[in-house]
């Protein structure tokens, strides 16, 4: 039975970058070539005249009064919430007109609106991707914001996962909800990867690094602790390593800055946001290791697995909001290091770099990992998930 499916999130993929856009449209694009149709509600973020686009089946419904997710210094805009709710608010589209509601968990004020005026949803059902569990984190980020973001997330969680679905997409995350709210409707749904494209990839160029990350470059992707372990690495331990970074963000003049004062800018190559996937994964194909140095990661990163299908061993901090160590399982397909530091990450780098045979295992393990999370069978558990919402 095909479906209406509205997609509400603040911004869209393709027209902007980021895990969870990317997430919602690679699922949405194969359910709208099986003929449902799918609609995705978010500002206006693209180019020309348009407030409607179709593409790949997806019809995008642009909202006024997009002023950016981002400040000068790099920083989440907080009035870009607020600005969201608004714009649905004033929206002519009628939620009640769809079978499904699928919503992205931020900017998370948004769901406020539909829980207090039922009549918004009708008899759709509504199903949040909730990506990120913060608990107390919240008061890391601003006391009164925070404070506020605290009661709201606890609130919002348990309410919705009484009158809707959740999604979680890890397995600590989907404990902590489970928790949180033990008798509500919860899903665990992992991130996916195109893994067929990833292994058809060819390489075309002959230059190879020992390590390569991928993500946007902020303050708590921790990319500041790779290249101090990369320093450390090369006076402590006589290693000297090539490392491929790829992303873009406010820090990227730091960085480029810290490499070259640790001296080790010729050995370091920052590639900024690269046009294409196949880009991202040749590079990942032409590297021993990936490290993912993140400190607040939400559990699960495409990123990850986009790693381990390239066949690359990773190695991560094992941290309350990194990523979660069960995708990961220390020596299983990667490393864990025990504390956020640059020492604990070198040595950590140092044990698998030196050990041909465990790195061979690690990438057996890495690959035979990715296969699990392949964006149809990702897609398969929301279909599954949709059709018995739908027939309920």
């Amino acid at each position: 039975m095909h479906q209406k499916i509205l997609l509400v999130y603040d911004v869209s993929y393709p027209h902007i970058e980021g895990g969870g856009q990317r997430r919602m449209y690679e699922v949405a694009r194969r359910l709208a070539s099986e003929g449902h149709q799918v609609s995705w509600l978010c500002f206006k973020t693209w180019a020309g005249d348009l407030d409607e686009l179709d593409i790949n089946g997806i019809r995008y419904i642009g909202l006024p009064g997009f002023r950016g997710l981002y400040r000068e210094d790099g920083s989440r805009r907080r009035a870009e919430p607020l600005e969201f709710f608004i714009a649905l608010f004033r929206s002519r589209v009628l939620l009640k007109d769809y079978d499904i509601i699928w919503s992205g968990q931020w900017p998370m004020i948004h769901l406020v609106w539909w829980l207090f005026i039922p009549n918004q949803l009708g008899g759709a059902r509504l199903v949040v991707d909730w990506w990120e569990i913060w608990g107390r984190t919240w008061f890391r980020y601003a006391r009164l914001v925070g404070a506020v973001g605290y009661l709201l997330e606890k609130f919002l969680l348990r309410v919705i996962s009484k009158k809707g679905d959740l999604v979680l997409i890890s397995p600590s995350s989907f404990s902590s909800a489970r928790a949180l709210a033990p008798n509500g409707n919860l899903w665990l749904i992992n991130n996916g990867i195109d893994f067929n494209a990833i292994s058809k990839t060819i390489i075309v160029e002959d230059e190879r690094f020992d390590i390569s990350y991928v993500g946007r470059l902020k303050d708590h992707k921790r990319v500041d602790l790779l290249l101090d372990a990369v320093s450390i690495l090369s006076k402590s331990f006589n290693v000297s390593l090539s490392v491929a970074i790829i992303g873009d963000g406010p820090e990227m003049t730091r960085l480029l800055q810290q490499a070259k004062d640790l001296n080790i800018d010729n050995k370091v190559i920052f590639y900024g946001a690269l046009p294409s996937n196949n880009e991202v994964y040749s590079i990942l194909k032409r590297s021993r290791l990936f490290v993912n140095p993140s400190t607040k990661e939400g559990g699960g990163s495409i990123t990850l697995f986009e790693a381990f299908a390239a066949g690359l061993p990773v190695v991560a901090f094992k941290c309350k909001d990194g990523i979660d160590p069960e995708l990961i399982g220390d020596l299983v397909c990667g490393r864990l290091c025990e504390t956020v530091s640059a020492e604990s990450l070198a040595a950590c780098i140092y044990s698998l770099i030196i050990d041909s045979e465990l790195l061979s295992t690690l990438h057996k393990g890495a690959l035979l990992e990715s296969k699990k999370y392949d964006w149809e069978m990702i897609t398969n558990k929301y279909r599954e998930l949709f059709n018995q919402r739908v027939s309920t």
